[in-house]
């Protein structure tokens, strides 16, 4: 059934249906969208916005999307902790030519969810920890000045690389990290590593 619209834009003489597989088919009117034509001028999400009577704006999810969400220093504002940052700490998916920043979160929000944590209850750790990894206090910094650490957690209680959060032991620097991981989380092992280099100190 054709809508009122379409037969008003066909009897002007301006409709043109384009189907999906033509290769030839032209993009979408508006500069700010890459979507090739659907309904008219206008791909179908614009054509849905149009017919709905709404401001046309770029699409959730486009390019155009987030680029509207720039600062004037291209930094794009974590909706979780906040912080405005570069572009390349925030996951990025490659769609032909198009690049598509997928989420509204920055990676280390993202790393953080997996762990059960928020950046809240990581800068309160942190600031426990008086600033640094929990084993050695080396301070690592991240993008914008951003300390960032390891999260280190029991793999007894959840293995792979998320946790349920309340087996988080601590925040620690990429170093004592891979040590923990080397050592397979035995304390044993640690403490004999410690006692061989004492003895080799003491000659």
């Amino acid at each position: 059934m054709v809508s009122d619209l379409d037969a008003a834009q066909e009897s002007s003489g301006k409709y043109v249906r384009w189907y999906a597989t033509d290769p030839n088919r032209p993009k979408c009117i508006l500069d700010f969208c890459e979507s090739g034509r659907l309904h008219g001028d206008f791909c179908g999400a614009h054509y849905a916005q149009k017919r709905r009577g709404e401001v046309l704006r770029p699409v959730r999810g486009s390019k155009a999307y987030h680029q509207a969400k720039l600062n004037d220093k291209d930094e794009k504002q974590c909706t979780r902790c906040g912080y405005w940052l570069p572009l390349t700490d925030f996951y990025v998916r490659k769609d032909g030519s198009k690049v598509v920043l997928g989420r509204s979160h920055c990676n280390r929000c993202n790393i953080l969810r997996r762990m059960g944590m928020t950046a809240k209850d990581y800068d309160e750790r942190l600031t426990q920890q008086g600033g640094g990894c929990a084993i050695c206090s080396k301070v690592e910094n991240g993008s914008k000045g951003r300390i960032w650490l390891a999260v280190d957690h029991d793999h007894g209680c959840c293995s792979g690389s998320g946790s349920c959060g309340s087996c988080v032991r601590g925040l620690v620097c990429d170093g004592c990290n891979v040590m923990l991981g080397r050592a397979m989380d035995r304390a044993d092992i640690l403490r004999k590593g410690a006692e061989y280099l004492e003895a080799y100190e003491s000659r």
